[in-house]
């Protein structure tokens, strides 16, 4: 004989939604800080910011207790938690310990942030909390550069700057370039950041809209707000990062158009196209780097590199310690690499260098294969449930995405981006 349950009464339903509401706000504002947390820092300071990071770490985690969901039930992604338990472990090694105290509390909150998510929210759900969070970025970073533009009327420093007499030029807020064709740089103040978030905002509206075909005029309006920001950002990174997706996205589209049968032979011969043309562009990266108006290099880039590896072969196997921007009060990174206004280069351009000089050989074998495990994955998943979902295919465009910057910048292993790979790990890792 089975009991009848009684029917949640409406209070209980409505206390439900509000938690529910209110978890997704949080997460909004989590994703929003993670991927902007440059414009909080400009507005109210490092200290300032870290309890503003600190009070939303509480909230979510109060919020997420509440929902009822829990991380632990689920399978996790090995490499991506080992690769952030050695972040913290380096505070025992480290160089700079302070400095690797407050990062690795960071990383490690960044991390139970993603891991929260993923469990609470279905990848549609996310899918949504994503694109508002990149919204309201945008928005922020156009009344921002409408305010500069209209009443500053110059170069805008960061508000914890504005009482001294000269700032350093790539230190500013706002260039206040908008109405000079950019490039801009947005509520965060960097222009790379700023297209890397309008080129995830454009993948996640198009992928969403080819799962559902609605909202279509909302649609196009965003995606033209995402296409003119990547215009007036004019971030070389990123165009390529646009290439490789929208490229992985008509991929995607064949394998959907044939039937299953012929899939692993298609799937095959994108992959042996997809390794032609990396090493075709690899041989024409003089040309193609010129197209975008950067040098061989990437502007720089290999001069740091060279400059690391044998910093590195101080630290080999565990590196110098876990850190998010090399702090300039330390003596060797005070001049490191000056850049054209003479502030020092603070990351490596590079995650898997950056990992190997902070972390060590051991650091490096473990983000190696956790950015392994999230492409082959994500694809994996992508290609055998095209039919059934076709949102799944979006894992697949963000993580290409965040890969293919992860060559350039080191941004994969801080804040939003490292967020977002945590989701996507979670997601694999379920999968």
């Amino acid at each position: 004989m089975t009991t009848r349950t009684a029917p949640p009464s409406s209070m209980n339903i409505r206390e439900l939604m509000t938690r529910r509401r209110t978890f997704d706000v949080l997460a909004i504002a989590i994703l929003f800080f993670g991927f902007a947390g440059q414009g909080v820092r400009n507005m109210v300071g490092f200290y300032g910011s870290g309890v503003v990071m600190a009070v939303l770490f509480a909230l979510f985690a109060w919020s997420f207790a509440l929902s009822g969901a829990s991380a632990r039930r689920r399978p996790q992604p090995v490499a991506t938690l080992l690769f952030v338990l050695l972040c913290a472990a380096s505070l025992a090694w480290s160089v700079y310990p302070f400095h690797t105290l407050t990062a690795g509390v960071v990383t490690l909150g960044v991390t139970a942030c993603g891991l929260a998510l993923a469990a609470s929210r279905s990848v549609d759900e996310i899918t949504d909390l994503l694109i508002r969070a990149f919204q309201a970025i945008l928005i922020a970073s156009y009344v921002f550069e409408l305010f500069v533009a209209l009443v500053w009327r110059k170069k805008f420093p960061p508000l914890t700057m504005l009482g001294q007499k000269k700032v350093p030029n790539l230190l500013n807020w706002s260039q206040n370039d908008l109405f000079d064709g950019g490039p801009i740089q947005g509520f965060m103040g960097n222009r790379n950041p700023l297209a890397f978030v309008a080129l995830l905002l454009a993948l996640c509206l198009l992928v969403r809209w080819a799962q559902t075909r609605t909202r279509t005029v909302s649609t196009l309006v965003w995606i033209g707000v995402a296409v003119l920001t990547l215009a007036l950002t004019r971030s070389g990174t990123v165009t390529v990062c646009l290439i490789v997706s929208l490229g992985a996205a008509a991929a995607f589209i064949l394998v959907g158009s044939v039937p299953k049968r012929a899939r692993p032979g298609v799937v095959m011969s994108l992959c042996g196209l997809a390794l032609v043309l990396g090493v075709l562009a690899a041989s024409a990266r003089i040309y193609i780097t010129a197209a975008l108006g950067k040098s061989p290099d990437m502007t720089g880039r290999a001069e740091i590199w060279k400059a690391l590896l044998p910093m590195w072969r101080e630290h080999p196997v565990l590196g110098w310690g876990w850190v998010i921007g090399y702090p300039s009060d330390v003596a060797v990174f005070a001049h490191f690499i000056p850049r054209e206004d003479g502030t020092p280069t603070t990351q490596a351009h590079n995650a898997y260098i950056e990992a190997l000089f902070q972390t060590g050989v051991v650091g490096a074998v473990l983000i190696v294969l956790a950015v392994a495990t999230v492409l082959i994955g994500t694809y994996a998943t992508a290609v055998h449930r095209i039919d059934e979902d076709r949102l799944l295919v979006l894992p697949a465009l963000l993580a290409t995405a965040l890969v293919v910057q992860s060559t350039v910048e080191s941004r994969l292993l801080f804040e939003g981006n490292w967020l977002l790979f945590v989701v996507l790990a979670s997601f694999v890792a379920s999968e």
